[in-house]
């Protein structure tokens, strides 16, 4: 298998928002153990490290961000409370194959990571900030 590219963080992804940037880089640096994870064929327990660390990050992340674009009458926080519960639900979908296939679903892992990410920032993240800037 090929070695998979770190993400490094784009000046697109950034919102103008300090913590959330801060908190999205935090995100990155944990979707790049699953690369170092895939690139070094690392075994079990450093599946469970990183798992874990994606729920930490889910759970403060969500949180903090839900509070502030509640606080500040964001549109669609709905559908953003939505995105991130399926984030959530997605890490359980993982988990439960990861003891089916092990490794082997490392790939798989980090590019769903990279285009949630991706999408949840083009999409959801910079709408709110929009909205908040105006």
């Amino acid at each position: 298998m090929d070695k998979i590219q770190a993400i490094l963080w784009k000046e697109e992804y950034s919102l103008g928002t300090p913590f959330i940037d801060n908190q999205h880089k935090k995100f990155i640096a944990t979707i790049n153990m699953v690369v170092d994870a895939v690139n070094n064929k690392d075994s079990h327990e450093s599946f469970f490290s990183i798992y874990h660390r994606l729920a930490f990050y889910a759970e403060s992340h969500f949180i903090e961000e839900e509070k502030y674009f509640s606080q500040n009458n964001c549109p669609y926080l709905k559908e953003h409370k939505k995105s991130h519960i399926d984030f959530v639900n997605s890490l359980v979908k993982f988990q439960k194959l990861y003891e089916e296939k092990k490794e082997s679903i490392y790939p798989e892992l980090f590019l769903y990571l990279k285009n949630w990410l991706e999408n949840h920032i083009q999409t959801y993240d910079k709408c709110a900030t929009d909205y908040l800037k105006n």
